[in-house]
């Protein structure tokens, strides 16, 4: 599976790029609440991030291109794993 690692490692840049956004924003929040907001956000663009995954690991396998639809099946299965573990653990530390 050619590209494999590149394709992984694009959609963890993506997701750390958006968890370090949704942190910040989070941050500037003095209530007890900002864990469940930083949990509220980290979900929702996790679910759009790894539902676009699906869709077009989905897409490949229709189009009977199998090694790209592996690929990002390997990438939803990775970015789902380390974002929800990301989700719960920031949602701790808030």
């Amino acid at each position: 599976m050619k590209g494999t690692g590149r394709n992984i490692g694009i959609n963890l840049i993506i997701l750390a790029i958006y968890t370090i956004v949704s942190a910040a924003i989070v941050s500037q929040d003095h209530s007890g609440y900002a864990g469940a907001g930083y949990g509220l956000i980290m979900m929702t663009l996790l679910a759009i991030h790894v539902a676009i995954l699906l869709i077009i690991g989905i897409v490949f396998f229709v189009r009977k291109d199998r090694e790209k639809g592996k690929m990002y099946l390997i990438s939803f299965c990775v970015v789902l794993l380390v974002g929800f573990s990301a989700c719960m653990g920031g949602m701790q530390a808030m």
